[in-house]
Formats: structure tokens, C-alpha cells, sequence
């Protein structure tokens, strides 16, 4: 598919844009990140509940299971 036709159909997809987004980890991350400082206290809050005020999912305890992996691959490459 030519990237004009590819750009067309992701225009007249709004959905497919946004996955597109979802899947892309630098946007991911900078939309979580702009919205985490928008939360007061965030920094007081358990790591599972700021997350979850940010991303609002209907699974809210599904955070948590990632949490030590998050925070081994921050304290690996924090100031790498």
C-alpha cells in the first residue's frame, strides 16, 4: 500500500490513528507523562493509583503487577 493511500485510511479511521499512537512507546509515554503531572499529589500516591487516575482502565489492578518491573528497568537505565 502507497504511503498516500496508507495515509488516507488512517484519516478517515480515528481509531486506527489512535492505535497507531497507543503503539508508538515514545507518544505513549509522553501523553502518560504530561497527564500524570496534571494529577495533584501524584508524587504521595501509590505508584498503582497514579497510574490508574491517569490511564482510568477498567482493570485498575493491573498496574500493579508490572510495578517491580518498572521500577528494575528505571533503576537499570534511569541514568544510563
Amino acid at each position: 500500500m502507497n504511503t498516500i493511500i496508507r495515509k488516507s485510511v488512517v484519516a478517515d479511521h480515528p481509531q486506527r490513528r489512535a492505535d497507531q499512537r497507543r503503539d508508538n512507546p515514545e507518544y505513549s509515554t509522553t501523553a502518560f507523562l504530561k497527564g500524570l503531572k496534571q494529577v495533584d499529589g501524584w508524587q504521595d500516591m501509590p505508584l498503582t493509583q497514579a497510574a490508574q487516575t491517569v490511564q482510568v482502565s477498567a482493570y485498575p489492578d493491573a498496574y500493579a503487577q508490572w510495578e517491580q518491573q518498572a521500577a528494575d528497568l528505571v533503576g537499570q537505565y534511569w541514568n544510563s
